[in-house]
C-alpha cells in the first residue's frame, strides 16, 4: 500500500454495514479501520492519523454527536461523515452542530458513499471533472 494512501476510520456498530463500508472503500484504495464503539473510535484517533472518519450516530456506548466532538477535539482537521438510520432534520442538525462535515441516511448505496468520501477529501469536486475525462 502506498505511503500516501488515505486512512479512513469507520465507527459503525452494525457489523454487516461496517464491513460493507470497508469493502467499498478498500476497493478504491483507502486504508480503513473499522471499530464498533465510540470509545474505540476515540482511541484510534488518539493513536493513529486519519483523514476521514465515518461515524454512526447511534453507537452502543456513546452517541454519535459525542463521538464526533471527541474525535474533532483530538484531530480538528479530520473530515467526518455522520451516518444514521434516522435521517430526520433534527438528527442532521445534531450531527452538523457536533462538527460533522456531511450526513448520509441509511441505507447508503456504494456510489453514494464513494461520492461523499470523495467530496470530504476534495471539497472542490475536481474529481468529478477527472472522472468525466475533463482536465
Amino acid at each position: 500500500m502506498p505511503d500516501y494512501a488515505i486512512r479512513i476510520l469507520i465507527a459503525e456498530d452494525e457489523p454487516l454495514v461496517g464491513h460493507l463500508f470497508e469493502r467499498i472503500l478498500a476497493e478504491d484504495g483507502y486504508i480503513t479501520t473499522l471499530v464498533h464503539t465510540g470509545r474505540a473510535a476515540i482511541w484510534q484517533v488518539v493513536n493513529h492519523d486519519y483523514s476521514v472518519g465515518i461515524v454512526d450516530m447511534s453507537l452502543p456506548d456513546m452517541d454519535g454527536a459525542e463521538t464526533i466532538r471527541a474525535i474533532l477535539a483530538e484531530r480538528p482537521y479530520m473530515r467526518v461523515l455522520a451516518v444514521t438510520g434516522m435521517l430526520v432534520r433534527a438528527m442532521q442538525t445534531i450531527a452538523l452542530q457536533a462538527g460533522a462535515t456531511a450526513v448520509l441516511g441509511k441505507p447508503i448505496y456504494p456510489d453514494e458513499l464513494r461520492a461523499a468520501v470523495f467530496h470530504l477529501i476534495d471539497p472542490t469536486d475536481r474529481w468529478l471533472s477527472i472522472e468525466a475525462g475533463q482536465t
